[in-house]
């Protein structure tokens, strides 16, 4: 399945993966995470690389520029539900609070993790 993600979506999606195999749930219980933690390590590479990739190649280019499409992921059914799951346990975890977000998934706002949750949800789908 081929998603759109914005460099925001990036950022979210690297830091769930991050929070969700690192950091200690105290308001939630985390999900058991071990049959992804492959799959979503190997995510977390490729998402690195493309990232890098995309902005090696675009130096001096406008912060709008950056926050729009910013690249196509392929990914598997696998790497869907994982990310689906992750971004659900961490939503969950920071709740409202504009600093657990901020630390964790690089946002203040709920709404841009809702967003990019949207995103896994249409792709299992289809």
């Amino acid at each position: 399945m081929l998603l759109s993600l914005s460099q925001r979506d990036v950022r979210i999606l690297l830091g769930a993966q991050l929070m969700s195999f690192g950091v200690p749930f105290y308001r939630t219980t985390k999900p058991d995470l071990a049959p992804y933690e492959v799959i979503m390590e190997e995510l977390r590479s490729r998402l690195i690389k493309e990232r890098n990739a995309i902005l090696d190649a675009r130096t001096g280019g406008a912060s709008d520029e950056r926050e729009s499409s910013f690249l196509e992921l392929s990914l598997s059914p696998d790497e869907i539900r994982g990310g689906r799951i992750v971004l659900e346990a961490c939503l969950a975890e920071c709740g409202d609070d504009p600093t657990d977000l901020e630390l964790h998934l690089r946002t203040r706002e709920r709404q841009d993790v809702e967003r990019l949750l949207a995103k896994f949800l249409g792709a299992r789908g289809k």
